[in-house]
């Protein structure tokens, strides 16, 4: 179904109201089966609007809106009830739709009489005829306010006339206005060609002030290159000299390190010549110690002869004496050597003390030698 919805009663969500107005309920249902038979016609929708003053409780108005379109044959979904009757939000009518069809099996049962067919066709002829007689009293007010309603009709349908004509002079005034305004746009146009004229004109004082500042830059980078290439030739000049000296530098570390390398070999040789007198020393030590014992040996021999040289006790003893005498000679001259050698060790550690001092401070030169290259290349970079 379709028809013109007021936003007014659609969004209303009214609280179904317990009760009619002073007509019975059943008199009023039974008027609404003199409405058309076309639900989607504006009189049905219009006739629909009608009854529903009669009702307080929209339910009841509802539950009426759902008969009617059940027996025009349209589905009484919550959908077409609200666009047919008017009455209720969505959520509100799909609720007493739901009540409608909860009661509807139960209302089709109470309306079947228990009486013979024939004699319920001369009732339903008696109730129609009564029935006849109540709705003309009922319709009545309803054309009274139909009529009302034309009235109305008629007044606005002159205003809209009176909107007409206002409408045209207000079309009249506008197209005044768009003149005035085509004359004021022209007036424009000329304030646009002169303003234009007037950018082009700052625009060519921009464009030669653009030129002097590029002439300024050139200028301004030139004589940058030139303070540059001045500065790069003092520092190619101050690297080489920092250069030249850390080349000294080197040099004259090379030569400590030569000198180092010198006195080392010479105290390699003082080591090498003393480890030879300790081992020479060692050596002659020995020999002594051999000597002794094989005088020890001969003096013992010569003690194991004496009883079997009796005779020759003179002459061994003699022998013995020179032996003895050789022996404290030999022995006292092996002394003399070993204090010899080992005044010259004394001597040798003397010196290689005196050697090892002299290395120190070498090195010592050496370290600071080389921190002094170290600061000067750290500098250069």
């Amino acid at each position: 179904m379709t028809d013109d919805l007021n936003p007014g009663d659609l969004a209303t969500d009214e609280t179904p109201q317990e009760g009619c107005m002073p007509f019975a309920q059943d008199m009023l249902e039974t008027a609404s089966l003199d409405l058309p038979a076309d639900p989607d016609a504006p009189e049905f929708s219009a006739a629909l609007q009608l009854l529903r003053g009669q009702y307080t409780d929209r339910t009841a108005y509802n539950f009426m809106v759902a008969d009617q379109l059940a027996k025009r044959s349209v589905s009484p979904n919550g959908l077409n009830v609200r666009l047919a009757g008017k009455w209720g939000n969505a959520n509100a009518v799909t609720a007493d739709v739901r009540a409608w069809y909860a009661g509807l099996a139960k209302r089709l049962s109470a309306n079947h009489a228990k009486v013979p067919e024939a004699v319920q066709r001369g009732a339903n002829t008696l109730l129609e005829q009564m029935w006849t007689l109540v709705t003309t009293a009922v319709q009545e007010p309803a054309l009274q306010q139909i009529n009302a309603l034309q009235a109305e009709l008629s007044a606005a349908t002159e205003k809209l006339a009176s909107a007409n004509q206002r409408m045209e002079v207000l079309t009249e005034e506008f197209e005044v206005a768009k003149a005035e305004g085509a004359r004021v746009a022209e007036d424009l146009q000329t304030q646009l060609q002169s303003s234009t004229a007037h950018v082009v004109d700052l625009a060519s004082q921009v464009n030669q002030l653009r030129e002097s500042i590029s002439q300024a830059a050139i200028e301004h980078q030139q004589e940058l290159r030139a303070q540059a290439a001045r500065y790069e030739e003092q520092m190619l000049a101050e690297r080489r000299a920092h250069q030249d000296e850390v080349r000294a530098a080197a040099a004259d570390l090379a030569a400590a390190n030569g000198r180092i390398n010198q006195e080392r070999d010479r105290l390699d040789a003082a080591a090498r010549e003393h480890a030879l007198a300790i081992d020479r020393y060692r050596q002659d030590v020995k020999e002594a110690n051999q000597r002794a014992e094989a005088a020890a040996v001969a003096t013992r021999q010569a003690g194991e002869q004496i009883d079997a040289l009796k005779d020759q006790i003179a002459t061994g003893a003699i022998r013995e004496a020179r032996a003895q005498q050789d022996f404290a000679t030999e022995r006292a001259a092996l002394e003399a050597r070993a204090v010899e050698k080992d005044h010259a060790l004394k001597l040798a550690a003397i010196e290689h003390e005196r050697v090892l001092g002299r290395v120190k401070e070498l090195e010592a030169a050496l370290q600071a030698a080389s921190s002094t290259v170290k600061d000067n290349s750290k500098g250069e970079g």
